[in-house]
């Protein structure tokens, strides 16, 4: 983390929440949410020296403001659970029990979040992970791996009904479910296999070769390599995010406590 802290804006970026895996997958180095939550405690202690005199009062109110989106879950089932070959958790746990592991733990998190200053969550679903290229490749298949997908589907679900109990106990903060996509616009057609050249090696695997040329037409692409989706995936979905986010961006001291709201998107079991 820079100590050049700007209060404009600070990222937080977390790839894994698993309770057995802190650090590491096969992608490589993962930086834990519980880590980035050490991370953000040391941000605001910088933020009591730069706010000065009456520092916890001016932090405290700072962070009331700030919208916190945070996105979890999908590493821990394509690098973690659907992985028995490195990790034993599928064996300790049945999907049931893991969805409640990983939602429990981050239902702490997000309280941790809360008793810190933070009032306003945008929580991301988990994306429907049998739908990546990588993971299709593993199973044979040219589609969807439901038996991923009901799991993250699960995971999902759990989310959803928990954020509506952290609604319900904590009026004065709002969290809202950015919902999980699955469709795209129609010539968004090339869903099976990624813009570039993969590499196949244990660490790293399913990222982009270096130095290899892409596909020409990645406007058609929904994943750029074997797990990640393209620009234009992410600015779709980067703008769903925010529209769903709206209530946060007309938010005014005079709208104490905020409305007692349920999460935004309800998860489909359909």
């Amino acid at each position: 983390m820079s100590s050049n802290l700007s209060l404009n804006n600070c990222f937080l970026i977390s790839y894994s929440n698993d309770p057995h895996n802190d650090n590491w997958s096969l992608q490589g180095y993962r930086i834990s949410l519980n880590k980035q939550i050490i991370n953000h405690q040391i941000t605001i202690s910088q933020l009591f020296t730069l706010n000065g005199k009456g520092s916890a009062n001016v932090t405290r109110k700072y962070l009331n403001q700030c919208i916190y989106t945070i996105g979890m879950g999908n590493n821990d089932y394509i690098s973690n659970y659907f992985v028995p070959n490195y990790y034993e958790t599928s064996s300790e746990y049945t999907p049931e029990e893991y969805a409640e592991v990983l939602v429990e733990q981050y239902s702490r998190q997000l309280q941790e979040l809360y008793e810190s200053g933070a009032r306003k969550f945008g929580i991301f679903a988990a994306g429907y992970s049998g739908c990546c290229p990588g993971i299709m490749a593993d199973y044979g298949l040219n589609s969807c791996v439901e038996l991923v997908n009901n799991a993250v589907k699960l995971f999902n679900t759990l989310l959803n009904t928990t954020l509506n109990d952290l609604n319900n106990r904590f009026l004065d903060a709002k969290f809202i479910l950015i919902d999980a996509r699955l469709v795209y616009p129609s010539d968004l057609n090339v869903t099976d296999k990624p813009c570039c050249e993969i590499a196949l090696r244990t660490t790293g695997k399913g990222s982009c070769v270096p130095n290899q040329v892409p596909c020409s037409n990645r406007q058609n692409y929904i994943f750029w390599d074997a797990f990640h989706p393209t620009e234009r995936v992410n600015v779709i979905d980067g703008t769903k995010a925010y529209e769903t986010l709206y209530p946060f961006y007309t938010y005014s001291e005079a709208m104490l406590p905020l409305t007692h709201t349920k999460a935004g998107y309800e998860v489909s079991d359909a």
